[in-house]
């Protein structure tokens, strides 16, 4: 059993199971469809087929948005990733299952530096592999040897500095370029400045590192030193993923209740997308979140697609 599904098992014993639903949809049709959130406008369109041919997405955990509006997603069970224009059309995949150089083996997080290089976490390889806009192997940039052992999430801030989960010590490190170690913090435990099972994480427009505690249902802020900053929890269950819009919003992908939460940049809670169904304002297991040019970009993992909604600011 996957790696990070193992530990939505452990943290789901008390949940009642839901019957998965297969479904093939192509994009969405034209209307679009309001959202009664603030802050929140229309449904844009979605990409869903499940499946293993191009184009196709089987339980995709992850995505990242370019410069330019193009969409990189974590296609996980496919083991590699897949390219998608601004408006939902397939470009391009890379990737196929292996442990050599160049290969995947299940990503589960991916992140893109300033040039548009792309991280991918590999779980199964235990390493962060980079690679061009094209797909391009250009090289490992930790593994097993290094001094992150077994990644599970990252993030990249404009000054191309790379921030990790690290499953192995429960710790965030924050690595240069170059993969060097430059700041390592947290540790397994219960109380505020430790994590249990965290899964993922981003930095904000004040360099604020904010990590999705999962295992302790709560989200925890960190200065750019990793100095314990606070905590909120809200109703979340078991948060997974998380961004950041301009206005340094933070929107936090519950899965085990297959809503998105949106909280203030301090916390409070403002707003939740979605329940479970298979429906565009509906969700199934959300996990990669994020927001880029007044959009908001979702790996809804359980309806194996990318959900796309535009945001408009309600004065």
């Amino acid at each position: 059993m996957r790696v990070r599904n193992l530990v939505f098992l452990m943290l789901a014993v008390t949940v009642l199971a839901v019957a998965t639903v297969w479904f093939r949809i192509g994009l969405a049709t034209p209307e679009a469809k309001k959202l009664e959130v603030p802050g929140i406008g229309e449904f844009a369109f979605e990409q869903a087929l499940y499946g293993q041919r191009d184009r196709e997405l089987r339980n995709p955990i992850d995505l990242a948005v370019g410069s330019d509006g193009t969409v990189f997603v974590t296609d996980s069970d496919n083991h590699r990733i897949q390219v998608f224009d601004g408006q939902g059309e397939y470009v391009l995949h890379f990737g196929e299952q292996g442990q050599e150089e160049g290969k995947l083996n299940y990503p589960v997080g991916i992140a893109l530096d300033s040039k548009q290089n792309i991280y991918v976490v590999e779980v199964l390889n235990q390493r962060i592999s980079v690679f061009d806009r094209t797909g391009k192997f250009l090289k490992v940039l930790t593994d097993k040897k290094s001094a992150v052992k077994a990644p599970t999430a990252i993030a990249i801030d404009p000054k191309d500095q790379i921030y990790v989960v690290d499953k192995s010590d429960s710790r965030i490190k924050k690595l240069s370029p170059d993969g060097d170690l430059l700041l390592s913090f947290g540790g397994l435990g219960g109380t505020d400045g430790f994590f249990q099972y965290p899964l993922g994480l981003t930095v904000n427009s004040k360099e604020e590192i904010i990590v999705c505690d999962t295992g302790n249902s709560k989200i925890q802020v960190f200065d750019k030193e990793g100095k314990f900053k606070y905590s909120f929890a809200g109703n979340l269950q078991a948060p997974s993923g998380v961004g950041v819009d301009q206005r340094d919003r933070m929107y936090v992908t519950d899965p085990l209740g297959s809503r998105i939460f949106i909280f203030s940049n301090l916390g409070e809670q403002q707003a939740v997308i979605g329940e479970i169904g298979v429906t565009t304002d509906k969700l199934y297991f959300p996990e990669g979140v994020e927001i880029k040019q007044n959009r908001l970009y979702i790996a809804d993992k359980g309806n194996n697609r990318v959900v796309i909604y535009r945001i408009t600011e309600h004065q």
